[in-house]
């Protein structure tokens, strides 16, 4: 869509990198829970064939779909873009990695008090019953990550940094990080999940690592996709004799 030359490697990307982290993270919860003698633990015929689904049916899916996907129409620049990278000048006091990770402080304060009632509802068996005020936090959040994002790489743009696309998408996607250091100080804080047993803490913090994961790339693809329709809008305006 955007005119990419990496194509492969987004291709193999986006086949195994979400889902070989699911499937790899259960196998070796999956092993724990085996050798602990967990009567939880999935069978190993189950695991095969949920291997196989991954591998007959969803790579080859994923592939015809990058496939007809390549062959769309790129997205077409408003404006004519200098071949020639122009230099960068120098940050004098912090660079963009500095201000990507503090932005992700923004979007994880939106959700922080929902986290923790959600993570005593699935660890601790209580009910959740606040899906009207989740519904809400779900759409703050997603104007928050817009908005960080684009602030961010219209600072980037006035300091003459063209480098916009990886910012955008880490300004938001960087509240993750902040997700799953919060589940880690859950589970080592709370009162009732002190003493359980390794198999359960390295579930949890199993699973709190995929949920990191998942919102990382879900914000960051808010942001991504946001700013991108900004720079669009900025570069129509600019009208080149």
């Amino acid at each position: 869509m955007l005119g990419g030359t990496q194509k492969r490697m987004v291709t193999t990307g986006s086949a195994f990198f979400l889902s070989g982290a699911l499937f790899s993270v259960f196998f070796i919860s999956n092993l724990v829970l085996s050798l602990a003698g967990s009567s939880a633990a999935v069978p190993f015929f189950t695991l095969v064939t949920l291997l196989l689904i991954w591998l007959v049916v969803s790579v080859p899916l994923n592939v015809l779909g990058s496939f007809f996907g390549y062959k769309m129409e790129p997205v077409e620049l408003p404006t004519k873009v200098n071949p020639a990278h122009r230099p960068i000048p120098a940050y004098s006091f912090a660079g963009p990695t500095i201000y990507v990770i503090a932005t992700g402080v923004i979007p994880f304060g939106i959700v922080f008090i929902e986290l923790k009632i959600i993570l005593e509802s699935l660890w601790q068996n209580n009910i959740f019953y606040l899906f009207n005020i989740l519904f809400v936090i779900f759409f703050v959040l997603v104007v928050t990550c817009a908005e960080v994002s684009v602030v961010l790489a219209y600072l980037l743009l006035c300091r003459e940094d063209w480098r916009w696309w990886w910012p955008s998408f880490f300004a938001s996607g960087s509240s993750g990080l902040y997700v799953f250091c919060y589940s880690v100080y859950f589970i080592v804080s709370h009162g009732g999940l002190k003493g359980i047993h390794f198999s359960s803490s390295f579930m949890f913090t199993s699973y709190s690592l995929l949920l990191s994961i998942c919102f990382t790339l879900f914000t960051g693809t808010l942001g991504f996709f946001s700013t991108l329709m900004l720079v669009r809008r900025l570069y129509t305006s600019v009208h080149i004799d």
